[in-house]
């Protein structure tokens, strides 16, 4: 068995950040810059408002050198403000792309145990918004959480230069002002959180009916689904409005602080400077860092609403990336071709037994025919066969090799499967056979005649180019059908399993594209698996198999099995009346 406890990629926005340190480092030195050079304005003032008051001949001139030095660092200033945009907004960029691709990737390598329990809305949820609100967390979060403390630091470090007691008064309101940033954030976490989850009901409940368009319609619940739809939109607002509510009054304090800091400085700093205690340069360059003080505070507080939703989302997506996977490192073999095994396969599902003890061997280019009524075990077999469930305490061989020794990009190479329901891309027809991959006209057409649509696809307006729309909206189920197992001959893997593959097309039609599929695998050495409720063309297999309750319970040819008078020959009797 493998291990499945060693690739479990959780992630943090540290660990996000890392990534591009060089990058951030290089936007933290540009942002740096621009707040030293804002600090040093009020400094330049100051000394051209103090200068400006003595006087004196040499005056007018000095204060036209600062107005050039203001002039020059507004400059610098923004040239250095690009500097920080495109390093750390264009490092955000990349780890939500990244962030997406692991995501994607993290998704495709679970099992289908491991999937099927979560709802699509769920999942496209964690892809789209909480993947955006990370890119915030570490472009804007970043950004505002270093800007506001570095600002903050040496803005009271220049007040207190200035004068230690008005700064001292100053500090009062603004350490209030922290603690509600600090308690309001913790808060804010928890009620985006339940947005968060709201989303994800509404994603699910607009993604439900439009799926199964045609039920909803054939069943007349348009309006239970609307009125289900209506109801999760309610409740995402009405969770929206949770959260508003509370940054309503979050940020109005902050700038009462902020106000309160002002009102204080004037009383005291206006007195000081009355009473001699300061220049006017000094009492203009504290007005000036005070209202630059402002944004700090402010940004403290946005940058704890920004990492908090981002560790929200943190949390969400790590729900899904701490899902393990098995380490794939097993071996690489050639083009695998040979008998394929299924050996004392058992497997359970919530306490039920769903297959127990089923073996068979399928010989390189024979055709089996697995029938069952419903509810026998035939898909999950067809799981474990494919590799998408692990067999248990049994095994899956192929030409004598274990699978479980097989890398999965090889596997899923080698182990072609077909189900009912065929996914077709919107593209042209031969792109979707072709599946992005060159190959002849020939092979193409070779592909199409064994799926029995040569004809119909002359009969298109472009033939092979024609273009399919979104899942193939322009053809019939049964066409797609073909069209889907066309794409899987054209790859001539070592096993072909088709699970209900033909059951949107008629018995004719049935019977032409099994017996193209069993010379085929004669042909090219593939064991064919097709697997299905009707027996209709069952008789053109080398051998049937019979599931029942997780077990084969009969096995042979139609004519053996016909004359058993058992399970299948009472099937067959039903399907031929």
């Amino acid at each position: 068995m493998e291990n499945r406890e060693q690739i479990s990629k959780q992630t943090s926005i540290p660990s996000l950040l890392k990534r591009h340190k060089p990058q951030l480092i290089a936007g933290i030195v540009a942002l740096s810059v621009v707040d030293l050079l804002q600090m040093a304005i009020p400094l330049v003032i100051k000394q051209a408002t103090d200068a400006f008051v003595r006087g004196g001949p040499d005056a007018a001139d000095f204060v036209k050198l600062c107005a050039f030095y203001i002039l020059g660092m507004g400059v610098a200033i923004s040239l250095f403000r690009f500097g920080w945009r495109y390093f750390i907004m264009g490092s955000a960029r990349k780890i939500e792309r990244s962030l997406r691709d692991e995501f994607f990737s993290h998704l495709q390598r679970l099992d289908i145990s491991q999937i099927t329990s979560r709802k699509v809305g769920d999942l496209m949820a964690h892809a789209v918004n909480d993947v955006e609100t990370l890119k915030f967390a570490c472009g804007l979060g970043v950004l505002v959480a270093y800007d506001g403390m570095f600002l903050l630091v040496f803005i009271m470090g220049a007040m207190f230069y200035i004068s230690p007691v008005v700064a001292a008064v100053l500090c009062v309101p603004f350490a209030i002002m922290m603690i509600f940033v600090i308690k309001g954030g913790r808060e804010i976490e928890k009620r985006f959180r339940k947005t968060q989850d709201s989303f994800s009901l509404l994603t699910e409940s607009a993604r439900r009916p439009i799926l199964g368009i045609k039920a909803v319609k054939s069943l007349r619940m348009e309006e239970t689904e609307t009125g289900n739809f209506g109801e999760s939109s309610r409740h995402y607002a009405q969770s929206n409005i949770h959260l508003a509510r509370l940054w309503a009054v979050y940020q109005p304090a902050i700038s009462l602080c902020v106000g309160i800091a002002g009102v204080a400085f004037l009383l005291l700093g206006g007195a000081h400077a009355i009473e001699g205690e300061m220049t006017l340069g000094d009492f203009t360059a504290l007005l000036v860092y005070l209202s630059m003080l402002s944004w700090p505070m402010m940004a403290m507080g946005w940058a704890q609403d920004i990492l908090r939703r981002g560790n929200s989302s943190i949390k969400r997506l790590n729900s899904i990336l701490k899902l393990s996977v098995a380490p794939d490192v097993r071996e690489v073999f050639a083009r695998m071709k040979g008998d394929l095994q299924v050996r004392e396969t058992g497997v359970s599902f919530g306490g039920v037994k769903i297959l127990d003890g089923c073996s068979f061997t399928v010989r390189s280019g024979e055709t089996a025919c697995i029938v069952g009524v419903t509810g026998s075990g035939k898909t999950t077999l067809a799981n474990i066969i494919s590799g998408e469930t692990e067999s248990g305490d049994g095994s899956v061989l192929i030409g004598g090799t274990d699978t479980r020794s097989i890398r999965r990009a090889q596997l899923k190479r080698d182990f072609v499967r077909v189900d009912r329901e065929a996914f077709i891309f919107s593209g042209t027809v031969r792109e979707n056979i072709n599946f992005m991959q060159p190959r002849s006209d020939e092979e193409t057409r070779r592909a199409v005649e064994i799926c029995g649509m040569t004809e119909e696809i002359e009969g298109f307006e472009r033939g092979l180019d024609s273009v399919l729309g979104e899942r193939g909206i322009n053809i019939s189920e049964g066409q797609k059908q073909r069209v889907s197992i066309a794409r899987s001959v054209i790859f001539e893997p070592a096993v072909l399993i088709l699970d209900d593959a033909l059951s949107s097309v008629d018995l004719s039609t049935e019977a032409k594209v099994t017996d193209n599929l069993c010379r085929w695998a004669k042909e090219t050495g593939t064991a064919l698996i097709i697997i299905s409720s009707r027996t209709n063309s069952s008789h053109l297999a080398d051998v049937i198999m019979v599931l029942d309750g997780g077990k084969i319970a009969e096995r042979g040819t139609h004519s053996e099995l016909v004359a058993q008078d058992g399970i299948y020959a009472g099937m067959h009797r039903i399907q031929t009346r």
